[in-house]
């Protein structure tokens, strides 16, 4: 089995093989000879690049105008859209099932979702709201449930659009949630017509943890509205709580320090510097990015992936 994992890397110093994918943020795509694209995030702190590691043979091909590095039993691909956010979440999601089921990777692991505008309201509604419509219905059209739906995290980017990238795979994932919160699926409908769609956690390979986007929310409920400081706090129990849980699905034990890389994503406005002793202290290999989130009043947002023995 192929083995894949994330790593950190300064951009101009970056591995010469073994990649399967590799994802700037701010920044230029800076290779040709491997699966590489940029989000229109910008980076907080030395530029640094995503790159997914893999001992497998690579194949790349580009399918239902997605783009796709593969393994033997990985599929990492990326797509892009525009139009109306729930419209274009739709096709987007439609298509990627699609496409991974007829490659022969039927199992959705982790997805990024990326999304212009996403607190602005488009014809009356949030559009991360219409992005969580589209989103519901296309997976349960395509019979995802509640026990079956990937990890994942939706934040802001610069520029228009919709922009999504994910890991599928042969193997089947076991999802996990936070018994300190409400399944995402089974919020109220306060948060918009259809429920986000996401498990807290997907376990793969029986040690690798997928983490969803995880912010200072309890229950259904924001805490600690305006003081970015107690929102780290409440965000770094979950995670623990999180990967607590996720573990044990597969008879181990993790916290938010076994996370092997880190993405942390601050609203603009909030003061890095007064932050990043406590990041420092609990997470290893970090990127910060500046990004909107998916609700106005959350300040950050957390996400990673832990390797456990």
């Amino acid at each position: 089995m192929s083995v894949i994992l994330p790593e950190y890397h300064p951009v101009g110093q970056l591995p010469a093989q073994d990649i399967l994918a590799l994802v700037t943020f701010g920044g230029p795509v800076i290779r040709t000879d491997v699966l590489s694209f940029n989000v229109p995030i910008p980076q907080i702190g030395d530029p640094v690049a995503e790159v997914w590691r893999t001992k497998g043979k690579v194949l790349r091909e580009t399918r239902g105008g997605i783009e796709i590095a593969r393994t033997d039993d990985v599929l990492f691909g990326t797509v892009r859209a525009t139009g109306r956010s729930d419209e274009a979440t739709f096709d987007i999601y439609d298509s990627l099932v699609e496409v991974c089921r007829g490659s022969g990777y039927p199992n959705l692991w982790r997805m990024w979702n990326h999304v212009g505008g996403i607190n602005e309201d488009e014809e009356c509604l949030e559009r991360y709201k219409r992005f969580s419509s589209g989103r519901h219905e296309a997976l349960t059209a395509h019979g995802y449930s509640k026990d079956r739906f990937p990890a994942a995290s939706a934040v802001g980017m610069s520029e228009p659009g919709l922009l999504v990238y994910f890991i599928a795979g042969r193997q089947e994932g076991v999802q996990a949630e936070n018994p300190r919160q409400v399944s995402a699926y089974d919020y109220p409908p306060q948060y918009g017509p259809r429920s986000p769609s996401f498990s807290r956690a997907t376990v793969v390979h029986g040690g690798l943890i997928f983490v969803s986007g995880t912010a200072s929310v309890v229950g259904h409920e924001t805490k600690h509205s305006g003081d970015a400081a107690r929102q780290l706090e409440e965000t770094i129990e979950n995670l623990d709580v999180t990967l607590s849980s996720a573990a044990a699905r597969v008879g181990r034990t993790a916290s938010a320090r076994d996370l092997t890389t880190t993405k942390i994503y601050l609203r603009a406005g909030v003061d890095h510097r007064e932050l990043e002793p406590r990041l420092r202290e609990v997470f290893r290999s970090r990127m910060v990015l500046q990004s909107d989130i998916c609700r106005r009043e959350l300040l950050l947002e957390i996400e990673g992936v832990a390797a456990i023995a």
